[in-house]
């Protein structure tokens, strides 16, 4: 079942120049994937109280073209794939009135048992409530994300209390706001991003001391998120012209 939501987003989604920043695009795929969660009995929330929980382990983001302000968008979100499994497969799609498709994007959840404080496979059950579709928002497959073999710069950020979740973890679309500070000002203000691509390796609590590590090629930024030298995530930033 291809779940579907029309929205308009409001004044603090968009960037200097009135186009949807790549972290209010991130912050309204999680939101309608929530709603289609409600809607199957499997909310986000009260699965995490209740000691199972959804964990983003991957994102992949296509762009288009950039919506701009006030522009109402047609937001549609699926699952697909296999259970019995411990990962499941969300797609997204962000288009415009007419038909367009402005941004694609793929995910990979894992359910997760916080009291054990490990993966649970997805029953058949849990799953067919999505009622999954047969294909992806994409046709290719991109080659796993890796670390460079050196980086050319790096940077200290502090975590503020409101970068946390609910579950006490750092907030999924943070990692790519911290990313984007790795980026030189001249590239992130003056280069659009064609997309990006995020693999949550470690999860960060609110005790982290965060170091920025970044690597160039042919504009493609790859940016590592390091907790005290432990690699926490992957940040593949594509400004290739």
């Amino acid at each position: 079942m291809i779940f579907r939501e029309t929205v308009q987003p409001g004044i603090e989604d968009f960037d200097r120049s009135g186009r949807l920043s790549p972290q209010a695009a991130l912050e309204i795929f999680e939101n309608i994937g929530s709603h289609h969660s409600d809607s199957a009995n499997d909310g986000v929330i009260e699965g995490s109280m209740n000691g199972i929980t959804w964990i983003l382990a991957e994102w992949r983001v296509e762009i288009n073209r950039t919506p701009v302000y006030g522009e109402k968008l047609t937001i549609s979100t699926w699952t697909y794939g296999k259970a019995p499994s411990s990962q499941v497969n969300r797609d997204y799609e962000i288009k415009d009135e007419n038909g367009e498709t402005y941004i694609k994007a793929s995910s990979k959840f894992v359910l997760f048992d916080l009291e054990c404080g490990k993966i649970t496979k997805i029953s058949e059950e849990l799953f067919s409530r999505y009622k999954p579709e047969s294909t992806s928002a994409f046709e290719n497959k991109t080659p796993k994300l890796k670390a460079p073999d050196k980086y050319t710069a790096e940077k200290n950020i502090r975590l503020r209390r409101t970068d946390i979740d609910f579950n006490g973890h750092l907030h999924n679309v943070t990692y790519l706001t911290f990313a984007l500070e790795a980026v030189p000002f001249e590239v992130y203000k003056n280069v659009p991003l064609k997309g990006f691509r995020i693999n949550y390796k470690k999860s960060v609590s609110e005790d982290a001391l965060l170091t920025l590590k970044c690597a160039e090629n042919d504009g493609i930024y790859t940016v590592g998120i390091y907790n005290r030298e432990e690699l926490c995530s992957i940040v593949q930033l594509d400004y290739s012209r």
